[in-house]
């Protein structure tokens, strides 16, 4: 029994103390600001992904086109002739639509090329239509028959993950080229 001079014994404490709840919140803060500068980075580089594949392929179709009109781009020794009207310098203009359009697939090499730019990079990749952009494109070939085509997009400036960009009035323009033998 308990004596009336003894102090009743304390309780023990139970639940946390605010220092502990701040230290808390303060650490899954953190956690979930990581997560979405991790989610941020992921949407990047899924977008850079979509457009190297999308210029991939339009660089594949490309190369495509001119193998179905080898004949009229090489010679007999299997050199591409540099006067075609698939090749295009970078810096330079793509050719303009003729009135007879793209459908069906126009037979002149410069018609071809200029479809292939006006309406399937338009379709494939929007933002890399504009003229800024389109010169960044090349369509050449070396002395020993080898066409790289060059397509390009833009980008904001330092999101160009793969290293392959181009200064461009103060926007980043990234490149993807494909090298080939016709």
């Amino acid at each position: 029994m308990l004596n009336a001079q003894q102090p009743l014994p304390r309780r023990q404490q139970a639940g946390f103390s605010l220092l502990e709840v701040l230290v808390a919140v303060l650490l899954v803060s953190i956690g979930l600001l990581g997560a979405a500068a991790l989610f941020g980075k992921g949407i990047a580089y899924s977008r850079d992904t979509y457009e190297q594949q999308s210029a991939a392929m339009l660089a594949n179709e490309l190369l495509e086109i001119m193998r179905s009109d080898a004949s009229s781009i090489l010679d007999v020794s299997g050199t591409p002739k540099s006067g075609s009207g698939y090749f295009k310098a970078a810096g330079q203009d793509f050719p303009t639509l003729g009135s007879s359009g793209c459908a069906p697939l126009p037979d002149s090499a410069q018609e071809r090329l200029a479809c292939w730019a006006r309406v399937r990079v338009a379709q494939t990749l929007p933002a890399a239509t504009e003229d800024a952009v389109l010169k960044q494109y090349a369509i050449t070939a070396d002395a020993n028959g080898i066409v790289t085509v060059r397509v390009a997009w833009p980008v904001k400036a330092g999101e160009c993950l793969d290293g392959k960009k181009t200064e461009d009035s103060g926007s980043d323009v990234c490149t993807f080229e494909l090298r080939s033998m016709l």
